[in-house]
This record gives structure tokens, sequence and C-alpha cells, in this order.
């Protein structure tokens, strides 16, 4: 008689055990996925960091190339305005050196107080990056 009973138990041991087998097979194959994800995800995120790092220095480059632009050209500006007037005072032309030096008095203070009146008016805006 116990061998009546004893095949049924049997077979469900063999059964669990073959799902439990199953089971941790699916588990490694999920745990393989997951490393094979986090490796993907870790080669993106350094591609993503070099790109930024790449645009970070093409900005910055940018910016100094602007800013030598900006004070190049107010340089060369005044070169020529002061060429101007001592070009004025070496031909004998005392008024014309004098009406340069007020037309450049009077578009600095017109230029200063336009700048101010626009900053304070308009407060700059933050730069969302």
């Amino acid at each position: 008689m116990t061998n009546l009973s004893d095949q049924p138990q049997k077979e469900m041991i063999e059964l669990f055990l073959h799902n439990q087998t199953r089971e941790l097979e699916l588990k490694a194959q999920d745990n393989q996925l997951r490393t094979q994800l986090d490796s993907h995800n870790f080669q993106f995120a350094m591609e993503t960091l070099k790109a930024k790092s790449s645009g970070q220095t093409s900005k910055f480059e940018h910016e100094r190339k602007a800013l030598i632009i900006k004070f190049g050209g107010w340089i060369s500006a005044l070169l020529v305005i002061v060429g101007l007037i001592g070009y004025a005072i070496h031909a004998g032309q005392k008024d014309i050196a004098m009406e340069i030096i007020k037309a450049v008095i009077l578009l600095g203070a017109g230029g200063v107080g336009g700048y101010g009146y626009g900053r304070s008016s308009h407060p700059p805006s933050k730069d969302p990056t």
C-alpha cells in the first residue's frame, strides 16, 4: 500500500524540482539581461558625458572668441578716434580735434545712459542651461 502513496509524492517532488530548476534558469537569464542592460546604460552614460563635455568646451571656446572680437572692436575704434584727434592736432586743426572730443564724450554719455536705462528696465534673464 505504501507504493501507491509514494508514487504521487515522488511525481510531485520531481515536478517541484523541475519547476525549481526552470525558475533558477529563468532567474539566471534575467540576471544576465539585467547585467547587459546595466552595461549598455553605463556605455550610454559615458557617451553622453563625453558629448556634453565637448559641447561645453566648444561653448567656452565660442564665448572666448566673442569676447576677443568685442574687445578688439572697442580697441580698434579707440585707436581710430585717438589717431584722428592726434592728426587734427598735428595738422593745426585744434577746433576739429575739440569737436571730435565733444562728439565722443556725447556719444559715450548717451551710450552709457542708454545701457543703464535698458539694464534697469529689463533685468537679465537666467540662462536655462
